[in-house]
Parts: structure tokens; C-alpha cells; sequence
């Protein structure tokens, strides 16, 4: 009865544990304590590295992406301009030449924050915001310049500048239902004469999970109950020409609805980003070869005419490296381009409580099947199971459901249905190896240990009345015992007697003999019960 209920209460609490889990994960990206966010980022872990683990393997290496095409500010680059930050002489030339090879957009992942200290007559900035204008009279082309939002710095605008009120989004939101506050940084905020250009502003602004991974990016900020769009939502609606509207009309329940589908934001504004890959995925020229190609360079042309222009570092020395699902040490500029590939696509999640319903009943569902196959007690069948529907939910999720758009917390759900076998498996083998240990030390002074693990096994202890069939009866006497016995004395003859029925025993047992008694000097023991032996007669003689 107490290993029934030491049982029960330990599935109980395996099944309890990771159901609980599973709801930490998600619930840990949208706590603001530092303490208790530490403390519930354990599921997190987990689950979001098995996660990136599972979505690395469906990715395809040779998918690429033509439409978003990275001018890179590679260490050649460098190398050649000779110098960083890249002096701003060389921006009023590079967007020429995207100009004139028919980029329709062109998203800058650099700060434009103070003016330079360029000796020249006409500043550089004043040639830059010039050729921002001239891009910009065709109402299908576009620059993007970026800034940033912020909760920490003090150094913050206390009103929203004026330039951004041309970027405002589009929401519909319920009395007092807003997304998490921030506040635009001065830091990092173009200088006036860019952003006075209408060039698109936008946002940059991520933040790694507990483990330092980055997996969501904000995809609107909150300012003051404004919304204003990210980088990469900028870059989508200038080449698609969507309006997204923003959608909060109930609590926990964001959603920006964009011409390719329905997008489910948290309460930060945030979306995890459904990865196309890395550099590979993406077509790549560095800024140097823009800058020196002929105005008729036809790869150039084909390569960027009417795509979106990413203009980013990779350069090592820049340090704008982040820690991501597909790669350790990503060029930040990347994880904005995956995320537009995203937007472009449709490629969403499916809403998050659906995945949570789905995680919950392959948790319970494989648990349950795994304990009703582990009633029949056949080990093997058991370790069948449990492999069986590991294999079988890996495969559903990694394969049908990742793909499909549903994030499945499937690490507890994997550990529930192993932690419950190897509970129940541990029991089972402790309190058998108990029983077992029990029957050897009440009985090994009669039976032989052999026919005591035969009599365990095979689960049919000796029955009330004995059985009917054929046995060997065996006794022996010790020859003249009662003679010799009247010349020793009491302590002698012990000592006699516990030499040589000890021997005898010794001999008896090693042939599976059965001993019923002693009486006096004499042994009283039998063959081929309480376990059947088909030569028990043999035996019996052999002991003999």
C-alpha cells in the first residue's frame, strides 16, 4: 500500500512540475522584477534552446531571399575608406549609386546622432539630407533612418519630436489597454537636418532573453500611448505599401493586422522571429563594391533594383555581433532581415494559447499512454512505449507542428513522459529488489538461493495443502552418533553437530535441496518442491 501511494504522489508531482513549468516559459519574457524573472527563467532555458535545436534542423541552407540585400560595411570596406566610423562623404555617394541601380528602399542600421567634424565647405550632412529629398520625389522610393527607444537612460525626449508624429500607426485599442511604456532616446536620434528630410524614422530596439539569446524583436514601441513602427515594419510597409493597423482590445491580446496576415504581439510589442537563416540566406555586396561599380553594372542593377537595401556592419571591429538561434555571433543586421523575410512572408505564429493548449495535451496524453502500457509490467514493451512516443512527438512537432507556426513547449513535455517511466521503472525495481531481499533472508537457510529467485520470478509462492506429484525424500544419519556422543561433553558435541550439518547443508543446497528439518544429528530434506526439478531424483543421490 505505501509503494502504491509513494508512486501515485510521485507521477503526481513529475505530471505537476512540468505542467507548471511550461506555463513559466511563458510567462517569463513578460515579467519586468529582475528577481522573479531570474527566478522562473529555468523552463525558459530549456525549452527555448530545445526549441532552437528542433527549428535549426528545418531550416533549408539554400532558401534565399532576393528581395532583402545587405550592403555590407565589411572589414574590406574598412580597410579600403580607411577609416570608422565610415566618413559621411562616402553615405551621399553609396545612396547615388543605390539611386541609380533602382533600390526602392534604403534602410540604414547606423546612427546619424551628431553632426561630423568635416572641414569641408558644404558639410557632408547637408549633401546627405540633399540626396535623401532627390530619392524620396519619386513617391515609391524611400530611406530609412534609425533611433532608438529606451526605459533606462534619463537622457530621453520628455515630448515626442515632431518629425515622428509623420509615422504614427494606425490603432484600435480599448479604454486604458496599452502596451508597455517607453520613451524615445536622445542618444542615438538623427540630427535635424536628416530627420527633417522625411526619411522614414524607426525604431531599433531588441532585448535578449534570459539566457542572452536574441528571439524577439519589437516590432512597435508604446510612446506615450502613440505607436510608432520598427525598422523592419518600416521596411515592410514602404515596399508593400501596407497600412498595418494595431489592434488591443483586450488584455494580453495584441494583434498588427498586416495585408499578409495576423500578427500576435506580447505586451512589449514584441515578436519572436521566425528565422529564414544567416548570412547565407540573404544576398550579401560589400560597400566598397557598390562604390567603386559602373553606373551600368549590370549584376548590380539585377542584384539590387527594386529591393529593400539594408545598409549594416559586419565588420568584427564594429561589435554589432548578437548571440541568435542560427548563429552565436550574427551581424545585427541580419536579425532585422529575417525579421522583415517574416513579415513579408506571413510566416506568424499561430496564436500563443493555442500552442499552450496543444503542449499541454501531448504532455498529458503521451504521459497517460506511457502509465496505462507500464500496468501490463513487460519491461520491454515499457522501454518500447516510452522510446516509441518520444520519437513519434519529436518528429510530429519538429516536422508538422514548428512549421505550421505553433511553438510547442515539448522539452517538459519529453520529460514527463520519461520521468514517469523512470519513476515507476525505480519503484517497481525497489520494492522487487526488497521483496526479493526479504524471501532470500527468511528462507536461504532452507532453500537454495537459486529456487528462491526462480520462486520470485515466476511469482507462485508455496500454496496451503502443498501440491500433488512426484518428489525425492532424502535423510541422513550420522553412523554410531549415539555411542560417541555419551564420550563428549554437551559443549563438544554442539560444536560437533554445527560442523557437520553446516557441511551438509552447504552440499544439499548447492543441488537445490530443500530442507524441511534437523533432528538430532539427523537431516531431514526433500527434492523437486517447492520448485518443479526434473531430476530431482539425480540430485538427491548426488547430495548422497
Amino acid at each position: 500500500m505505501i509503494s502504491k501511494i509513494i508512486q501515485y504522489f510521485g507521477t503526481f508531482l513529475i505530471i505537476a512540475f512540468c505542467s507548471i513549468s511550461i506555463f513559466f516559459s511563458l510567462a517569463e519574457r513578460e515579467i519586468d522584477d529582475p528577481s522573479i524573472r531570474k527566478f522562473l527563467s529555468y523552463p525558459s532555458f530549456f525549452e527555448d534552446r530545445f526549441y532552437d535545436y528542433r527549428m535549426k534542423s528545418t531550416l533549408d541552407p539554400n532558401k534565399v531571399d532576393k528581395r532583402l540585400v545587405l550592403v555590407a560595411i565589411d572589414d574590406n570596406s574598412l580597410r579600403k575608406l580607411g577609416k570608422w566610423p565610415v566618413p559621411r562623404i562616402y553615405w551621399v555617394k553609396l545612396m547615388k549609386k543605390l539611386q541609380t541601380f533602382g533600390a526602392k528602399v534604403i534602410a540604414y542600421d547606423v546612427f546619424f546622432s551628431e553632426m561630423s567634424n568635416s572641414c569641408d565647405a558644404i558639410p557632408p550632412e547637408k549633401l546627405m539630407a540633399e540626396t535623401i529629398k532627390d530619392i524620396q520625389k519619386d513617391p515609391k522610393r524611400h530611406v530609412i533612418l534609425p533611433y532608438s527607444l529606451d526605459t533606462q537612460n534619463a537622457e530621453y525626449f520628455k515630448e515626442i519630436p515632431d518629425t515622428l508624429y509623420n509615422f504614427l500607426m494606425d490603432t484600435k485599442q480599448g479604454e486604458n489597454l496599452n502596451l508597455d511604456a517607453k520613451k524615445v532616446s536622445k542618444a542615438v536620434f538623427p540630427i535635424s537636418i536628416l530627420a527633417d528630410t522625411e526619411a522614414g524614422l524607426a525604431h531599433i530596439e531588441a532585448e535578449g532573453d534570459s539566457d542572452g539569446i536574441f528571439r524577439h524583436y519589437q516590432v512597435l514601441g508604446n510612446v506615450d500611448t502613440l505607436y510608432f513602427p520598427s525598422f523592419s515594419l518600416m521596411a515592410y510597409q514602404y515596399y508593400t505599401g501596407d497600412k498595418p493597423v494595431l489592434e488591443v482590445l483586450s488584455i494580453g491580446d495584441a494583434t498588427l493586422k498586416l495585408k499578409t496576415g495576423d500578427l500576435k504581439l506580447n505586451y512589449k510589442g514584441e515578436s519572436k522571429v521566425r528565422w529564414l537563416g544567416d548570412q547565407a540566406n540573404f544576398p550579401f555586396v560589400s560597400m566598397y563594391d557598390v562604390l567603386m561599380a559602373e553606373d551600368d553594372d549590370a549584376k548590380m542593377i539585377k542584384l539590387l533594383k527594386d529591393n529593400i537595401i539594408f545598409i549594416g556592419s559586419t565588420s568584427f571591429g564594429a561589435h554589432d555581433l548578437r548571440h541568435t538561434p542560427v548563429n552565436a555571433m550574427l551581424p545585427g543586421i541580419y536579425f532585422h532581415m529575417n525579421m522583415v523575410n517574416m513579415l513579408l512572408d506571413g510566416k506568424f505564429y499561430v496564436p500563443q494559447s493555442d500552442s499552450t493548449q496543444i503542449s499541454w495535451a501531448l504532455l498529458f496524453g503521451g504521459t497517460l499512454v506511457m502509465l496505462l502500457i507500464m500496468i501490463f509490467g513487460n519491461a520491454l514493451l515499457d522501454v518500447f512505449t516510452m522510446m516509441s512516443l518520444v520519437t513519434g512527438l519529436y518528429l510530429f512537432d519538429t516536422y508538422y507542428l514548428l512549421p505550421g507556426g505553433y511553438e510547442i513547449k515539448l522539452f517538459f513535455c519529453l520529460m514527463s513522459v520519461v520521468a514517469c517511466y523512470s519513476w515507476n521503472t525505480f519503484i517497481h525495481f525497489y520494492f522487487a529488489s526488497k521483496d526479493k531481499k526479504f524471501l532470500k533472508e527468511a528462507f536461504s537457510t532452507y532453500i537454495s538461493p537459486e529456487l528462491i529467485d526462480e520462486m520470485y520470478d515466476a511469482g507462485e509462492p508455496p500454496k496451503l495443502g502443498g501440491d500433488c506429484g512426484v518428489r525425492t525424500a532424502f535423510f541422513t544419519d550420522i553412523q554410531g552418533f549415539s555411542t560417541f556422543s555419551e564420550k563428549l561433553s554437551a559443549t563438544q558435541l554442539v560444536e560437533l553437530l554445527n560442523e557437520s550439518l553446516t557441511a551438509m547443508t552447504d552440499i544439499l543446497l548447492e543441488e537445490m535441496g530443500t530442507l524441511d528439518k534437523y533432528e538430532g544429528d539427523a537431516i531431514i530434506a526433500f527434492f523437486g518442491a517447492p520448485m518443479p526439478l526434473e531430476d530431482h531424483a539425480t540430485r538427491a543421490v548426488s547430495v548422497a
